[in-house]
């Protein structure tokens, strides 16, 4: 009798790993009958017009889920898919390879006070979904958040 596959385990993380990836994907993709409306919502409640030559940063965007919605929103929004995991930015480059020619992919830690640097330019709209709850304390989290903030355009928003 072969043997069962182990069954995912979410804790600990490790980014790092294409396995690990692969795994935690096909775990969270279960969740997007409940995630996928409230980001139209999210995203619906931005205040651009949707045919707007966005420059967006999705920060922390793993796979690409946030990225997809705001490629549905924003018919013509340049996107930034920012995270510190490489296997997840291989994952997104493969899921929204006929996006490619509006996407640009960064790998960078949110903890490496370069990162918005790495990133570059100021940008109009910035999405995230689950990656600030991985910061390790409150002053890494806000310290983001400020960042974030640098970031945006006069107009931006996040």
């Amino acid at each position: 009798m072969p043997a069962q596959p182990k069954p995912f385990r979410p804790f600990p993380h490790d980014w790092h790993s294409t396995d690990y990836v692969s795994g935690w994907i096909t775990h969270d993709v279960a969740r997007d009958l409940e995630r996928r409306p409230l980001l139209r919502q999210m995203l619906s409640d931005a205040p651009f017009p949707r045919d707007a030559a966005l420059n967006v940063l999705d920060v922390g965007a793993g796979y690409g889920v946030v990225t997809e919605e705001v490629l549905g929103a924003f018919s013509a929004a340049r996107i930034t898919l920012q995270d510190y995991s490489r296997p997840m930015l291989d994952q997104a480059r493969e899921r929204l390879a006929e996006h490619s020619n509006r996407l640009r992919y960064v790998v960078c830690d949110l903890l490496d006070g370069s990162w918005t640097k790495q990133v570059g330019g100021t940008f109009d709209l910035v999405v995230s979904a689950i990656v600030l709850h991985n910061l390790p304390n409150i002053d890494n989290i806000f310290a983001c958040y400020r960042a974030i903030h640098d970031l945006l355009g006069p107009q931006g928003c996040s």
